[in-house]
């Protein structure tokens, strides 16, 4: 034997208990490993759901930014329309042309003498259509006779100053609109 003081069997003996405790050690290693593996295993779990909810999340946020951004765009794309006036002119006032006489107060502009004659020929189509209460066969003329007056203006803005100019121009967009409604 090489210890002293043992016998065979009880070397026998000391040899069964060494296999027994490095198999107890084994079983409790294997299922500290299990548990270990279980511990592991939920928190990937929790961490794959965290991952998704932050995706979800993240999503969500850029679908809100988005739809704020297209919200945004789009209400202002409906205060521009608002805030755009239209093509056609605003129609003259009473103080600009009695619809029950077809008196017309010109803008200081366009009671110079070269205007005379467009003038009158407005003045007559005017109250034409005042006292006759119709537009027919008045519109087209009433609108060529406003344009070719806006011609002569336009051919006269660098002698007459612009604030008058605009206002004479605006006056005759105005009634060339006029032309097409009925006077009363």
């Amino acid at each position: 034997g090489g210890y002293s003081g043992t016998s065979a069997v009880g070397d026998a003996r000391r040899g069964m208990a060494e296999v027994m405790r490095a198999q107890g050690e084994n079983r409790k290693a294997t299922a500290e490993a299990m548990i270990d593996y279980e511990e592991a295993k939920s928190k990937y779990i929790d961490n794959k759901k965290k991952w998704t909810e932050t995706y979800l999340e993240r999503k969500r946020m850029g679908e809100a930014a988005r739809t704020e951004h297209y919200a945004k765009k789009r209400a202002s794309i409906d205060k521009y329309r608002a805030s755009r006036t239209s093509n056609t002119p605003a129609r003259l006032t009473v103080s600009q042309i009695d619809p029950s006489t077809g008196r017309i107060s010109w803008p200081s502009a366009l009671q110079k003498a070269q205007f005379s004659a467009s003038r009158k020929e407005l003045d007559e189509l005017f109250v034409l259509r005042a006292h006759t209460n119709s537009v027919v066969g008045l519109t087209d003329k009433i609108y060529a006779e406003s344009r070719s007056m806006q011609a002569s203006l336009k051919s006269k803005i660098k002698n007459i100053p612009a604030t008058d100019y605009i206002s004479a121009r605006k006056f005759l967009d105005g009634l060339g609109n006029e032309g097409r409604y009925s006077p009363t």
